[in-house]
């Protein structure tokens, strides 16, 4: 007991583990005292009197609350920059964010009880400036330094400041709709909810079916994760566990690759054309698989992204009846399912998953979240399905963390209404993709007129350009053009998009249609007056 409360202890850890040019981890999870008499620790009594070191990293688990039962969350301190700059990487490739509710609720709740402590007297610290530099020198292993090196993920770093637009945030700016706010509301005022994550897979199920004629009688579960990003990680974690080969089109969402270089999986980028909106053809799709059983296609469908175009019914029918026969298991995103301009394109999966369904060789999982059409990134809310009864359980093994009653009972009012066809809920999605069908018109006539060359996008939110005056006048390849181009709508009009190494598209940036209103027309206005 005598060493917990001395900060001698710690002040020796620290200065040991610096001789050793280590990193030194304190949990307080089971020392974290917010009454207003909090028991004396050592690592407290260090801190009261000495800077956070450069080597030291404290963290808790908010695990005690008695209100709402694992509404949980996790703090970590630290000084170091560098350590911080890897630790927000790794998030961003594995789990994303905290979900923004949890922020806010124990945002206020430590408010509320810190409070009194402040009255307390103890001795003020003169401030001290904490160096960036640190000598602490931890290696990065080659298969996250490679990730950190990706566009999807220096780009988070650039010098941003208040004028900056973003046009290469991928989120749904837009307003979210008034039934999923008043639902939220709601939730809180729910102490339990029985059954709530049965109830939610039942209305789920339902949705899936309405959208993509999924089959009734086969076997199929569900599960549920705090977005898609930690079930997307979770499958990656299952995929570097079977050494397994990774299919990604070549124009597929920046994150997806850098995820999979983050976790050391072999990928294999299949080719796409230009001429077919870089869309996967079966013509093409046959030979690049032969080779390749037991590895997983990773298909962003029926909505693109980056490109906003729409793979028919035909063509999905055909992909993955090539996949089938060449034993290449599937992984269907469809996070941007219901975002099509045209709101009355229907999909039928049903002859299909029955194929995959009906042999035990290949697997078909449907991944999906809430956050691109319901404008609510913030909740962290994901699903996945599938017939494969043993791909699901090896998934719920690796999936740690599960999204509260709260946002289920939530998440549950609003796809039932969506099921139900509520007529509030669908004039506002209608509304919604008036908006970014307009958004995309505008934004493509100033483009053009700029000597930029559109693929003009069918749903989502996004539109992909490419510099080709630019590039033709500067007589710069495809993709050096694109990432010069970048380059130069930041440092000369402080606007920022996604270049092309970044899409993985030869010459095509990245555009975001769903930031907000004010912003997006001051971002028409920039790119008008502008010249590469």
């Amino acid at each position: 007991e005598h060493e917990v409360r001395s900060s001698k202890t710690i002040q020796q850890l620290v200065e040991c583990c610096e001789q050793q040019n280590t990193l030194l981890v304190i949990d307080l999870t089971e020392n974290l005292d917010l009454s207003s008499r909090p028991e004396i620790h050592g690592v407290y009594r260090y801190l009261s009197s000495n800077k956070l070191p450069q080597n030291l990293i404290l963290t808790a688990a908010l695990t005690n609350n008695r209100v709402y039962e694992n509404y949980t969350s996790n703090i970590t301190l630290t000084s170091n920059q560098t350590i911080i700059k890897q630790l927000v990487d790794s998030a961003e490739l594995t789990y994303s964010r905290t979900p923004v509710l949890i922020q806010y609720y124990y945002g206020h709740l430590l408010e509320e009880l810190l409070f009194f402590q402040r009255s307390r007297s103890a001795e003020i610290i003169k401030e001290q400036s904490i160096s960036n530099e640190s000598s602490l020198s931890l290696p990065v292993c080659p298969q996250a330094q490679r990730a950190f090196e990706h566009p999807a993920i220096r780009g988070n770093h650039l010098d941003f400041n208040e004028k900056t637009i973003r046009m290469d945030f991928g989120e749904n700016e837009l307003a979210a709709p008034l039934l999923l706010k008043e639902a939220l509301f709601e939730s809180y005022l729910v102490r339990n909810s029985m059954n709530d994550e049965d109830a939610l897979k039942n209305s789920l199920n339902q949705f899936l079916t309405q959208r993509f004629n999924l089959p009734h009688r086969i076997y199929s579960k569900l599960l549920l994760g705090n977005g898609v990003a930690p079930i997307y990680s979770s499958l990656l974690n299952l995929f570097a566990q079977n050494k397994s080969i990774l299919n990604i089109p070549a124009g597929s969402y920046g994150y997806f690759n850098s995820a999979a270089s983050y976790k050391g999986l072999e990928v294999n980028i299949l080719p796409t054309k230009e001429q077919n909106y870089f869309k996967l053809s079966s013509e093409n799709l046959q030979s690049d698989l032969t080779d390749k059983p037991g590895s997983w296609l990773f298909l962003n469908a029926p909505v693109v992204n980056p490109t906003g175009v729409i793979y028919s019914q035909q063509e999905l029918s055909d992909i993955l009846k090539i996949a089938l026969d060449n034993k290449v298991n599937v992984i269907i995103d469809c996070i941007f399912s219901g975002l099509e301009f045209d709101r009355n394109i229907q999909y039928d999966f049903q002859e299909s998953i029955i194929q995959f369904s009906s042999q035990t060789y290949c697997q078909l999982i449907i991944v999906g979240g809430i956050s691109k059409e319901y404008s609510a990134g913030g909740l962290r809310f994901g699903y996945a399905w599938s017939s494969s009864q043993k791909l699901i359980i090896s998934l719920q093994n690796e999936i740690t963390r599960k999204p509260h009653f709260t946002l289920n009972y939530a998440i549950q009012k609003v796809i039932d209404a969506h099921c139900l066809n509520n007529n509030e809920l669908a004039l506002h999605l209608d509304a919604q993709a008036e908006i970014l069908a307009e958004r995309a018109k505008a934004l493509t006539r100033i483009l053009e007129s700029k000597g930029w060359k559109v693929i003009p996008p069918s749903g989502g939110l996004f539109l992909v350009a490419k510099p080709l005056r630019f590039i033709e006048d500067n007589d710069y390849s495809a993709v050096k053009g694109g990432d010069l181009a970048t380059e130069k709508l930041f440092k000369d009009i402080n606007l920022v998009v996604n270049n092309s190494t970044w899409t993985g598209l030869p010459g095509y940036c990245r555009f975001v249609l769903s930031i907000d209103e004010q912003t997006f027309a001051e971002a028409l206005t920039r790119l008008e007056s502008y010249q590469l």
